[in-house]
């Protein structure tokens, strides 16, 4: 009898732990978890110049970044990469970057000369490149050291009033200026290699590459272009489909899981919402959430602890079948 009970407590051991180890695998966050941190410009108000984060069903999180009020930055696009976030300021023209594990302010990349009033900015595919649109005094595109926020040099100079800077997976970098054409350079020599044939509307911005093709908003809708050629594919996101006479379309980004997140102010910024769409239709969906201000920025933050979960679970388990 004592010898059973002595072989039974072994078995109920591994048994217990392979349960916990499960549950670390699978219980806790959801393989592709993800947050949405979004920037808003105050437009002169300090209070209202902040960088929020959501989950993914729209419900603000407690995570507090960091404040320069009193002092306005109005921040301009968000940038994910290695487990910090980063915002333009379009006030001061520096980069500033925070961490996502707690919103703590990280640092800052200076402008120096060589960025004036930046209304866009896009990492390289590859990491090692950071780029900044300015939006005047033909300042063009700034090329950084991704790493460590050295200036490297002036990648593009013939954009001397920048609207939205975008990039595909090749390193194409694709801008549209204020005069309404969308541009496309390539990301080796900086020269240009096509544009959009005309202008479409003026401060057409937030150029996006996705499934293949090129897409910008505009005046209360986005439009689709052809990746390669630029030719017209028709409205996307149809004008007139945004809730609430949200005309002014600050940025739109997809989701991990394939949904439009879309940016989005009506006039005088009275209403400041992200909404909803078909990520492959383009229809209305729902409100996404609410701000205070106009919202310029999305960025994507992968949930931290999903894959140390399962990094974590998989051994247990390997070596309990060992046993």
């Amino acid at each position: 009898m004592l010898r059973n009970k002595q072989r039974r407590l072994p078995m109920l051991r591994r048994s217990v732990l392979c349960f916990v180890a499960v549950l670390l695998m699978f219980c806790v966050v959801p393989v592709g978890a993800y947050t949405v941190a979004v920037c808003t410009d105050g437009l002169g108000v300090a209070s209202k110049d902040g960088v929020y984060e959501f989950d993914s069903s729209g419900t603000l999180l407690a995570k507090t970044y960091h404040s320069f009020a009193p002092n306005s930055r109005r921040w301009q696009n968000l940038e994910y990469k290695d487990g910090l976030v980063y915002a333009t300021s379009i006030e001061v023209g520096h980069t500033y970057y925070w961490n996502t594990s707690d919103g703590s302010w990280a640092g800052y990349w200076a402008a120096g000369s060589n960025v004036y009033e930046p209304v866009g900015s896009v990492f390289s595919p590859d990491g090692s490149y950071y780029y900044v649109l300015s939006s005047s005094s033909s300042k063009g595109v700034a090329r950084y050291n991704a790493a460590t926020g050295t200036f490297i040099d002036k990648f593009i100079t013939t954009e001397t009033t920048g609207a939205g800077i975008g990039i595909d997976p090749n390193g194409d970098l694709y801008i549209t200026g204020q005069d309404g054409w969308t541009r496309k350079y390539s990301g080796t020599t900086g020269a240009k290699i096509g544009d959009s044939g005309g202008s479409l509307d003026p401060w057409t911005k937030e150029p996006t590459w996705h499934d293949g093709d090129i897409f910008v908003a505009q005046a209360g809708r986005i439009v689709r272009y052809d990746g390669t050629t630029f030719a017209g594919k028709g409205e996307f996101v149809v004008s007139g489909s945004i809730p609430d006479g949200a005309n002014s379309i600050g940025a739109f980004a997809w989701t991990p899981d394939g949904d439009l997140l879309v940016a989005a102010s009506n006039s005088g910024y009275a209403t400041n919402k992200v909404y909803r769409f078909n990520g492959t239709t383009g229809a209305y969906i729902d409100e996404f959430c609410t701000l205070s201000a106009r919202p310029t920025g999305i960025a994507f933050v992968p949930e931290p602890a999903t894959m140390g979960l399962v990094l974590l679970g998989m051994p247990m388990i390997v070596r309990l079948r060992r046993k």
